[in-house]
C-alpha cells in the first residue's frame, strides 16, 4: 500500500510539472503564431497599396494617351470627312506618330485606331496592321454607355509575337471623326508594374474584374490568365486589410489550402487588386523556431519522465517476482486458448483441473460444469443427458459408465453431436495418474471424406454417360451414314433400279441426311446452351397457333407409327413475348418424345391453356411405357438414356429434354415431368404471366420491341 502511495505521489507531481511546462511552450507557439501572420499581413497590406498606386498611375497615362491623340496624331485622309478641319496627314506620318508614342510608355507596346466598323486607321507596327482580334472590345467602346471612358478587354495572346497582352480602347473624336484609340499592353509589363520585385517568397499580386476573371498576376501564370476564378468579394473586403482566407488559385499553390490575403479597388470601374501570401510561406521562419522550441520542451519533458520513471521502477523492482508468476500462469491459458483441439486435464481424483476455451466451443452444453474441481462423473451425466436425450435412465448411466472405462482406459473414440459436429476425443495417463484428454473437431475431414466418396461417384457417373453417350451416338450416326452410303452406291450402278426406285433411294438419301443434320444441330444447341452463347430473339407470337402447327409437323410421324394424336387449344390468341423458334423446337421435342415412346395404338394430347395467374402452360400427355421414378430425376441430364436399348430401337440422342429445360429456363419458364411405369407421361411447360401480352398493352409492346 506504501509503494501504491508513493507511485501515485510521483505520478500526480510529473504530470503537473509537464502540465505547466505544455501551457508555456503552447503560449510561445501561439504567440510566434500570431507575429508571424501580423507581419505577413503587413507585408501584403504594403504590396497591395504599392500595386494599386502603380497600376492606377499606369492606366491614368494610357488613358491620357488615348484621350490626346486627337492632338498628337493626324490621320490619314481626314481633310475629306464632312466634319473635317482641314488638316491632313498621310499614312506613314500618323504611324510613325503612334509609333513614337508608344515608345514614350512603358506599358505601352502598340497604339492603333481603329474605325467604328473595325478598319485600322493607323498602328505603330506594321504587323498589327490587320483587323485586332478585339471586335467585343471595340463594340464595348462605343457602347455610349461607356463613352468617354476607358474600356479594358480580356487578357489574349498576340497573334504575331504569341505574347500575352491586356487590350484598351477609348471612343474619341479625332478631326470630327469618331474612332476607337487602342493601346495594347503587355502582360509582363503590367506584372513588373503590379509587383516590381518578388523579394518576398510567396507573394502574390494579382489585378481581376469584380466577377473575378484574372488579367494580371506576378508572377505570371499562363493557364489561369483570362480564367473566372471565385470572386475575391466572396472572401475579402475591399479595404485593404489583410484577412486569412482560402487561396483561390487552387491547393498546389498552397499545402494548406489558405493565404493571407488583401484587396482593394481600383480607380476604373469593376477593377480590383488582390495581393496574397502563402500561408505556409509566410509561417516557414515560425515553423522553424517552433520545431526547436517543441524540441527543447520534449526534452525537458523526456528528463522529467525519465525522473519519474526512474522512480517508479524503483519501486517496482520488488513486484517483479509475482508480475512474473502472473504473467506464466496468463502466458499458459494463452497457449491453452490458441490450440486448435479442446483440450481438458483431470487430476488423479477425477476432478477438473483446467480446460481450454476450444473445449468450451466444442462442447457448449457443458459450459456450467467446466469449473476447477468438478467432478468427471457430473460432466459424463451432463453429457448422456445431451447426447441421449430420448433415451431411458438406464441408457443414458450406461453410456456414463463406459465413458468412464474409456477415460481411464485411455481409448480413443468419435462421437457424433446433437449438432451434427463430429468429435475424435484421446485421452492419456499423466505420471501423477492425472488425466489428459484431447479433442479434435474432425466435421470438416469427414465432409472433405464424404465429397471426395461423391467426386468419385459423379465421376465414375459421367464416365458412364460418356460411354453410353459414344455408344448411342455411335448408332444413331452410323445408321443414317449407312443408310446415304449404301442408297448413294445403288444409285451409282449403271440402270439400278427403275425411275421410281431411285426417286425413293433419293428421298431415303434426304431423309437420312436430314436425321443426321438434326442430331448435330441438338448436339451443338446443348453445346451452346452449356457455353451461354445462346441468346433469346424475342417477338410477339400466338402461343395456341404455334403449339397447333409444330404439332401438325409431327402428324405424319404419329400415323406412321400407329399413335393418334390430338392438339386442343383456345379459340382466341394467347400472345406471349417470345422466341418463336426455340419455343418452336420445345415443343417439337416434347412432342417427338412422346410420339416415338408410344407403341401401335396408343394417343399423344396436346393442350395449350392459360392458369388463373396467368401463367401459359403447353401440356404433352402420351400413354406410353412410361419412366420409372429411379431414372425419372435423370431425364434432364444431358446424354441420358432411360433404357439404352429401347432409345436404340426409336432413336435419339437423350439431348431433347435437356435442351428444352434450358431453353424454358432461359423464357423464365420451367419444365415439369411425372410418369409411371407402363402408365404413360405428362410433361408440362410453363411461361411465366409476365410474357403474356394483353391487347390493352399490345400496342406498347410492339413499340418497345
Amino acid at each position: 500500500m506504501q509503494r501504491s502511495r508513493s507511485v501515485v505521489v510521483i505520478a500526480l507531481a510529473t504530470v503537473c510539472l509537464l502540465t505547466l511546462q505544455a501551457a508555456a511552450t503552447w503560449l510561445l507557439v501561439e504567440r510566434g503564431h500570431a507575429n508571424a501572420l501580423s507581419a505577413a499581413g503587413q507585408t501584403v497590406t504594403r504590396a497591395l497599396g504599392g500595386a494599386a498606386a502603380n497600376i492606377n498611375r499606369g492606366l491614368l497615362q494610357v488613358d491620357a494617351l488615348l484621350a490626346g491623340l486627337d492632338t498628337l496624331v493626324t490621320l490619314p485622309d481626314a481633310g475629306t470627312g464632312p466634319n473635317s478641319d482641314g488638316r491632313h496627314s498621310d499614312g506613314p506620318t500618323a504611324n510613325r506618330s503612334l509609333r513614337t508614342l508608344s515608345d514614350q510608355s512603358f506599358l505601352v507596346r502598340e497604339m492603333m485606331v481603329v474605325a467604328t466598323d473595325g478598319r485600322v486607321l493607323a498602328s505603330g507596327l506594321e504587323a498589327t496592321r490587320q483587323p485586332p482580334p478585339t471586335q467585343d472590345l471595340i463594340r464595348t467602346a462605343q457602347d455610349p454607355a461607356r463613352r468617354g471612358v476607358l474600356v479594358i478587354g480580356t487578357p489574349m495572346r498576340n497573334r504575331h509575337t504569341g505574347e500575352w497582352s491586356l487590350y484598351a480602347a477609348r471612343l474619341v473624336t479625332m478631326h470630327g471623326t469618331p474612332v476607337v484609340a487602342m493601346a495594347e499592353m503587355p502582360l509582363p509589363n503590367l506584372a513588373r508594374l503590379v509587383l516590381p520585385e518578388a523579394s518576398v517568397p510567396g507573394l502574390h499580386v494579382s489585378v481581376e474584374r469584380t466577377d473575378g476573371r484574372l488579367l494580371v498576376s506576378n508572377p505570371h501564370d499562363a493557364r489561369r490568365i483570362g480564367q473566372v476564378l471565385a470572386p475575391a468579394t466572396g472572401t475579402l473586403a475591399l479595404t485593404g486589410d489583410w484577412a486569412l482566407v482560402p487561396d483561390r488559385f487552387g491547393s498546389e499553390r498552397s499545402g494548406s489550402g489558405r493565404v493571407i490575403a488583401a484587396a482593394t479597388s481600383a480607380l476604373y470601374d469593376g477593377l480590383l487588386l488582390v495581393a496574397q501570401i502563402e500561408e505556409d510561406v509566410a509561417l516557414a521562419a515560425w515553423k522553424e523556431t517552433r520545431q526547436a522550441i517543441l524540441t527543447v520542451s520534449g526534452g525537458i519533458a523526456l528528463g522529467l519522465i525519465l525522473a519519474a520513471a526512474a522512480g517508479v521502477l524503483y519501486l517496482r523492482g520488488r513486484e517483479r517476482a509475482a508480475a512474473e508468476l502472473s504473467w506464466s500462469k496468463h502466458l499458459l491459458e494463452q497457449a491453452l486458448d490458441s490450440m486448435s483441439e479442446g483440450f481438458v486435464v483431470y487430476d488423479v481424483n477425477r476432478r477438473l483441473v483446467v480446460a481450454n476455451r476450444r473445449y468450451l466451443e466444442i462442447f457448449p452444453y457443458l459450459r456450467d460444469l467446466i469449473v476447477p474441481g468438478m467432478p468427471f462423473e457430473r460432466v459424463a451425466e451432463r453429457a448422456s443427458s445431451v447426447l441421449l436425450p430420448h433415451g431411458t435412465e438406464a441408457e443414458r448411466r450406461a453410456w456414463a459408465a463406459w465413458r468412464l472405462r474409456a477415460h481411464e482406459a485411455a481409448v480413443p473414440f468419435e462421437q457424433v453431436l446433437p449438432s451434427g459436429r463430429t468429435v475424435q476425443s484421446t485421452q492419456a495417463k499423466m505420471p501423477d495418474g492425472g488425466f489428459v484428454s484431447v479433442h479434435r473437431d474432425v466435421t470438416a475431414a469427414k465432409q472433405a471424406e464424404a465429397q471426395m466418396a461423391a467426386a468419385k461417384e459423379a465421376a465414375e457417373r459421367a464416365n458412364r454417360t460418356k460411354s453410353e453417350f459414344l455408344s448411342n451416338m455411335s448408332h444413331e450416326l452410323r445408321t443414317p451414314l449407312n443408310a446415304i452410303i449404301g442408297f448413294a452406291q445403288v444409285l451409282e450402278e449403271d440402270g439400278a433400279g427403275t425411275e421410281v426406285e431411285r426417286a425413293e433411294y433419293a428421298r431415303d438419301i434426304r431423309l437420312s441426311g436430314e436425321h443426321l443434320l438434326a442430331i448435330i444441330n441438338d448436339v451443338l444447341d446443348m453445346s451452346k446452351l452449356e457455353a451461354g452463347a445462346m441468346t433469346l430473339h424475342e417477338s410477339e407470337c400466338d402461343l395456341g397457333r404455334l403449339v397447333l402447327r409444330a404439332a401438325g409437323m409431327l402428324r405424319e410421324q404419329a400415323r406412321a407409327g400407329g399413335v393418334t394424336l390430338r392438339t386442343t387449344a383456345p379459340d382466341e390468341p394467347l400472345r406471349v413475348r417470345a422466341d418463336e423458334r426455340l419455343i418452336r423446337q420445345v415443343v417439337l421435342n416434347l412432342v417427338s418424345n412422346a410420339v416415338k415412346f408410344t407403341d401401335d395404338g396408343g394417343r399423344v394430347c396436346v393442350a395449350v391453356g392459360e392458369d388463373e395467374d396467368g401463367t401459359l402452360r403447353v401440356e404433352v400427355t402420351d400413354t406410353g411405357m412410361g419412366v420409372s421414378g429411379e431414372h425419372l430425376s435423370k431425364v434432364f441430364q444431358p446424354f441420358y438414356q432411360v433404357d439404352s436399348a429401347a432409345s436404340r430401337k426409336r432413336g435419339g440422342t437423350g439431348l431433347g429434354l435437356p435442351i428444352s429445360l434450358a431453353i424454358m429456363k432461359m423464357h423464365q419458364g420451367s419444365l415439369d415431368i411425372a410418369s409411371e411405369p407402363g402408365c404413360g407421361t405428362t410433361i408440362v411447360a410453363t411461361l411465366p404471366a409476365e410474357r403474356r401480352l394483353p391487347d390493352a398493352a399490345l400496342a406498347q409492346w410492339r413499340t418497345v420491341g
